[in-house]
């Protein structure tokens, strides 16, 4: 029994440490709301706004599809003209979103 507390304690830690609540900006474990530029392009004009998420539980689990293809479809976008991020978390509880500019 204690030897099960002691490795489910350690996986906590590590998954906590590898950055499973992932920003560009580095991690935020207890609060993290960041956003900022991943591509950015000066003085191209934008119609469309698509975005795409994926979600963490605990720092454990993550999913969804964070991908640029997916935003642009998202967003019925044909050209990109910025890429921009999105991070949100609360003690291991977040989000990671890919934000395209386009038309």
């Amino acid at each position: 029994m204690r030897s099960t507390c002691l490795l489910l304690a350690l996986a906590v830690g590590v998954a906590f440490g590898t950055g499973c609540v992932y920003s560009p900006t580095g991690p935020g474990i207890i609060y993290m709301n960041v956003k900022g530029p991943i591509d950015p392009y000066e003085g191209t004009r934008t119609t469309k706004t698509g975005e795409a998420c994926q979600m963490t539980f605990l720092a454990l689990f993550a999913l969804g599809d964070a991908s640029v293809e997916t935003a642009k479809r998202n967003g019925d976008i044909r050209e990109v003209t910025t890429i921009d991020h999105k991070s949100f978390n609360v003690l291991g509880f977040g989000s990671f979103c890919t934000v395209i500019h386009g038309t």
